[in-house]
C-alpha cells in the first residue's frame, strides 16, 4: 500500500493534468462562452472522485463575472493502489482499470479532457491535449 500523504500528491498531480487538457481543448476549440471546466476532488474512503465543474460568463457577456454550471464525473482513483477508473456519479464502474496515477506520466497518456479512455471501440486511444 502507498502511503496516504504521497498518493493524495499524486491525486493533486493527476489533476492538474486534467485542468491543463481542459485549458487546452478549450483554447484550441477557440470556446468564448466561458473558461474551461475548473476540475476539483472529493476524497472518500477508498476513491478520489475527480470532477469537472462547468463554467461559463454571466449573461455571456464576457463580463468575467464567472457561473458555475453542472458539475460531472471525470474519473475515480483508488487512494490503495492509484488505479484510474470510469464511473459515474454514484460509484467507480469496475470493467477495467483505464491507467494509473504512479506512471511517469501520471497517467496522462490513459486520460483525455472528459475522462478516461475507452478500452476498445473507434475512440479507444483517443488521448488528450496535454
Amino acid at each position: 500500500m502507498i502511503p496516504k500523504r504521497e498518493i493524495t500528491d499524486r491525486i493533486y498531480e493527476y489533476v492538474d493534468v486534467v485542468q491543463t487538457m481542459n485549458d487546452n481543448y478549450w483554447k484550441v476549440m477557440n470556446y468564448t462562452f466561458g473558461p474551461a471546466p475548473e476540475v476539483d476532488v472529493i476524497f472518500g474512503n477508498k476513491y478520489a472522485k475527480v470532477v469537472t465543474k462547468g463554467r461559463h460568463y454571466k449573461d455571456r457577456d464576457e463580463s468575467k463575472e464567472v457561473v458555475y454550471g453542472q458539475t460531472t464525473v471525470h474519473s475515480y482513483v483508488n487512494m490503495e493502489n492509484g488505479d484510474i477508473l470510469k464511473g459515474n456519479w454514484k460509484a467507480p464502474v469496475k470493467n477495467g482499470v483505464r491507467g494509473n496515477i504512479n506512471s511517469d506520466d501520471v497517467g496522462a497518456d490513459r486520460i483525455n479532457e472528459y475522462g478516461p479512455i475507452y478500452l476498445k471501440g473507434p475512440s479507444a486511444g483517443r488521448k488528450g491535449l496535454i
